[in-house]
């Protein structure tokens, strides 16, 4: 096994804690930050039985805290759920989106306090929390479809806006071994509670799992953790919208870990910015994601990739404000600035496959302009192999149903392969000090961080149908979800 040597190790202690010294938000490769985002939910049908997305929220700390938990769609990113939610220390909340017949709803077993307080399951020992079209049904609408299919993909924020003590904390944590939960769920249910509220302290992980228990099919992936999103409380009464990533309390502050690129080795980059929306942006920025294709015909394997943009509500298509997101085909600005190479598994020529708005200063070979394209809040791309290359929207992916799908027809006869989608868009022209993990040099320029702010993994299936399982049957299908491999470009001017 490979072992850092003892400069290199001193050189990668001294880079996290010249990073970590003030608050500073960053990407936390541990999956434990003071937000959550969950890359995807769905409740929609793949082969006709419909899949459930189970959650969970952990507090890993030892404090109480309030959370502000919010649903969005997955076609424009609008709200469709929103409430505050209490857990104590070391406590855990958990539930699930199921498909309803007006879209999608959230329901749970867990005893932890929510504000406001969820109605009870009629004929279950369960309470819900209904979906609502409000957001883009109304007026003005946002003319991406009212049908119950938008409710039911999309992706999830948890954000700490705060911590309680005293009687506050001790009214809505489980009273120590006592079996009937919280004490008091009442003191911070309603409207315009008047909560005291401290500082966030991070310590919140999460996973979601999208299970369809007819096919067999269950992919568990890790929420995305963001550390140090802010150093002062931002509480809010259920029915404000104010906490979220574009708050004013969020630091404009961001740090990003890059590995070696443009010709100098890895670096801890601390960028300030002007508002803490950027600073969460730069965090979440990504210059490509790689995943494989995995499309068997004797297992009818299939692979969807999920490529979320969680930046989507601040960045409509209508702004000039970088860096830019994912917009709706149907509003004709569609995000065709992607590119696509693949090779198949055993070697090859590698493809390349290019949205329309993709200029290459030379034509590399085997280049096919296609309508490659991510248009929507949470985009999920499904894979075919023929004989040409070709791209366009389809009515449902292969593996998880979604409505909001791209189909994209790799030109090869090999049926597995691996790829790397290239996103284009750029945060320029911000003050950065970078430290040198090789040599521990510290230096300051402007800089540039290429991509978008992303999110997502991917998935692939074996079906094997029903197999002899000594005298009787068993379900033979099995999938599993990966994240993808991801790298950042970051360019200083004076490198």
């Amino acid at each position: 096994m490979k072992t850092l040597s003892k400069s290199a190790a001193v050189a990668l202690v001294a880079s996290i804690v010249w990073a970590t010294d003030a608050a500073a938000v960053y990407l936390d490769p541990t999956g434990i930050g003071q937000a959550l985002i969950y890359p995807y939910f769905t409740a929609q049908s793949s082969g006709g039985t419909p899949f459930n997305t189970l959650v969970t929220v952990v507090n890993r700390g030892t404090d109480t805290k309030v959370l502000r938990v919010r649903f969005r769609e997955g076609r424009n990113a609008k709200e469709i759920a929103s409430f505050n939610l209490y857990l104590g220390a070391m406590d855990t909340w958990t539930g699930a989106v199921v498909p309803d017949a007006g879209g999608a709803r959230f329901i749970t077993g867990d005893r932890s306090c929510v504000n406001p307080a969820f109605p009870p399951s009629v004929g279950a020992p369960t309470a819900f929390f209904e979906f609502t079209d409000a957001a883009y049904a109304g007026s003005p609408t946002d003319g991406l479809g009212t049908g119950a299919e938008r409710q039911r993909e999309g992706f999830i924020e948890v954000i700490e806006m705060g911590t309680l003590a005293g009687a506050q904390a001790a009214a809505v944590n489980p009273a120590g071994a006592n079996p009937s939960g919280p004490s008091n769920c009442a003191a911070v249910q309603g409207q315009a509670v008047a909560l005291q509220v401290g500082a966030p302290t991070g310590n919140l992980s999460g996973t979601l799992t999208l299970i369809n228990v007819v096919s067999g099919m269950n992919f568990t992936v890790n929420a995305v953790a963001l550390g140090q999103l802010a150093s002062r409380p931002f509480y809010r009464d259920y029915g404000d919208p104010y906490p979220d990533f574009n708050a004013a309390e969020v630091d404009p502050v961001s740090v990003i870990v890059a590995g070696p690129q443009f010709n100098v080795g890895p670096r801890t980059y601390k960028a300030t910015w002007t508002n803490g929306l950027d600073a969460v942006s730069s965090a979440l920025m990504m210059n490509s994601l790689g995943g494989e294709t995995i499309l068997d015909s004797i297992t009818h394997s299939g692979t969807d990739w999920v490529v979320t943009f969680p930046m989507r509500p601040f960045r409509q298509p209508e702004s000039t404000t970088v860096p830019p997101t994912a917009y709706p085909r149907a509003a004709g600005t569609g995000y065709h600035d992607v590119i696509l190479t693949w090779t198949p598994r055993d070697g090859g020529p590698t493809s390349t496959l290019s949205g329309t708005g993709v200029d290459f200063p030379e034509v590399p070979p085997n280049r096919y302009d296609v309508d490659l394209a991510l248009p929507w809040a949470s985009t999920v791309m499904t894979f075919t192999h023929g004989s040409t290359a070709s791209a366009g929207p389809i009515a449902s992916s292969t593996v998880l149903g979604s409505a909001n799908a791209e189909s994209v027809m790799l030109p090869s006869a090999a049926e597995d392969g691996v790829g790397a989608l290239q996103l284009g868009g750029a945060q320029q022209n911000f003050p950065v000090t970078s430290f040198d993990h090789g040599d521990g040099s510290v230096k300051s320029s402007a800089a540039t961080i290429s991509g978008v702010p992303v999110v997502g993994f991917w998935v692939r299936t074996y079906l094997n149908g029903t197999l002899t399982c000594g005298s009787s049957t068993c379900l033979g299908n099995y999938g599993a979800a990966y994240p993808f491999a991801t790298v950042r470009a970051i360019q200083m001017a004076s490198p």
